[in-house]
């Protein structure tokens, strides 16, 4: 379970790991934690529709990111600022690990 970032605080649980390549996993995890028949086909019928987006080990988006001229960026709202075309965006990375 390391291999895919889960905590045993994360136990029971259900994920959907898609492998695109060796080096590329996209991880979709359900809305509810609970573990039912419903709650589990509503998941898989909404991956085979594309409806679900990646689930990425991020951070919240903190409250006050857009207060300062350096904002913070983390992945929920990393490509909707970095895309943004009516600005010029430079981006440094920085790794919490």
């Amino acid at each position: 379970m390391e291999y895919f970032d889960f905590k045993e605080s994360d136990y029971p649980t259900v994920r959907l790991i898609e492998t695109e390549t060796e080096n590329e996993i996209n991880k979709f995890k359900p809305d509810s934690s609970d573990i039912t028949s419903s709650v589990l086909t509503d998941f898989i019928n909404q991956y085979f529709d594309g409806k679900l987006k990646p689930d990425f080990f991020t951070e919240d988006i903190p409250e006050d990111w857009d207060k300062n001229p350096v904002k913070i960026l983390v992945g929920k709202n990393f490509h909707e600022v970095v895309t943004d075309k009516t600005k010029t965006v430079l981006v440094a990375f920085i790794s919490p690990r």
